[in-house]
């Protein structure tokens, strides 16, 4: 089974490194958001596992996003990552899936 692991982040060269490194895992779906309104346009039109919440925005931003996800996707798991290097961020979602009863 493929997990779908939904990345939002501001900065346009983050993103796309976390692109890339979410691509790399085996049975995983990559998508990236660059602000709240891309990251409700994918959470409605693809079963997100885990969102991974990146770097550039507002406290009141993320916390919108948040409030979003809990209120219209509770099954999705939100997970921080502002930095760190691509070991910490694969434990990160191992751990992510790993309480959700998924696949790592």
């Amino acid at each position: 089974m493929k997990n779908t692991i939904l990345a939002v982040c501001a900065h346009d060269e983050i993103r796309s490194v976390l692109l890339r490194l979410l691509s790399k895992r085996e049975n995983t779906i990559a998508l990236v958001a660059a602000d709240g309104a891309e990251m409700r346009a994918l959470l409605e039109a693809h079963p997100v596992e885990v969102l991974l919440m990146g770097s550039g925005f507002s406290e009141t931003e993320e916390a919108a996003m948040k409030q979003f996800v809990a209120q219209h996707h509770p099954k999705v798991s939100w997970m921080a990552h502002y930095r760190g290097g691509s070991g910490l961020l694969e434990s990160e979602i191992r751990t992510a899936l790993a309480q959700r009863g998924s696949e790592g």
